[in-house]
């Protein structure tokens, strides 16, 4: 009988430590740490750091076990209940989580991310209570809105550019294939000179070149907007390098 008071007492003191240890890591991170019973929903614990997030007290968390549901922005509040609905009917492990908002007193919006996972009971059938752990996620949120906003102005710059070189390039092309068209018909003409030939020809050297940069802004335009058809088909890369 001695010897079994005494393995209780060493219990009992071992669990006091594990306990003291606990909260000395629960009340030193930024997270929210509380645990909760899982059939009465009853609170057995939560971090002071509940209070500096969330903007209420602890105690009135402790006597409405759903008070953190209170100050849920209005638009995450049906997600957020269907996910703890869903998370009640498992019987089996989970680690789940999920990303809401919430407004405090000062009406600041704060972005928070909250996970729950079960403690099974000692013969793994069931859970009995359930760890959740919330943290104010708002700079990364913000962070994240803000990249998403500079993704889409780059590709709405883009998207203009492309249309305006695809616009600008036909209508310079237009133009050009006429003087290029009038170029070849002068060329045709045997009362022209040498010299004048030379001067023709190299107007119309220049003129395809012209033709070529353009073509070549018009495919970029294409590729920057996903349009391109390539044309494939075999080709003599030496000939093409030299």
């Amino acid at each position: 009988l001695y010897s079994a008071y005494h393995k209780l007492k060493e219990d009992g003191q071992t669990l006091k430590k594990s306990e003291k240890q606990f909260r000395q890591l629960a009340e030193c991170i930024d997270e929210v740490i509380w645990l909760k019973e899982s059939s009465l929903q009853q609170i057995l614990y939560i971090s002071p750091t509940y209070e500096a997030i969330w903007g209420l007290s602890i105690d009135k968390m402790y006597e409405d076990s759903k008070s953190w549901l209170e100050n849920v922005h209005p638009e995450d509040h049906q997600k957020l209940q269907q996910f703890t609905k869903i998370n009640l009917t498992k019987n089996e492990p989970y680690n789940n989580e999920i990303d809401f908002r919430i407004i405090k007193k000062d009406n600041h919006v704060r972005w928070i991310n909250y996970r729950e996972f079960p403690i099974l009971d000692g013969y793994g059938s069931k859970h009995y209570r359930i760890v959740c752990i919330a943290k104010d996620i708002t700079d990364r949120k913000l962070s994240e809105e803000k990249m998403l906003h500079a993704i889409h102005a780059t590709k709405k710059a883009n998207e203009t550019k492309s249309s305006f070189l695809a616009r600008t390039s036909q209508e310079i092309r237009t133009p050009l294939n006429s003087i290029i068209g009038l170029i070849d018909i002068l060329l045709l003409d045997n009362t022209l000179s040498e010299e004048q030939k030379k001067h023709i020809k190299m107007l119309n050297q220049s003129s395809l070149a012209i033709f070529s940069i353009i073509k070549n802004i018009s495919d970029f335009s294409k590729i920057e907007a996903d349009k391109l058809i390539l044309n494939v088909k075999p080709f003599n890369l030496q000939e093409l390098i030299n």
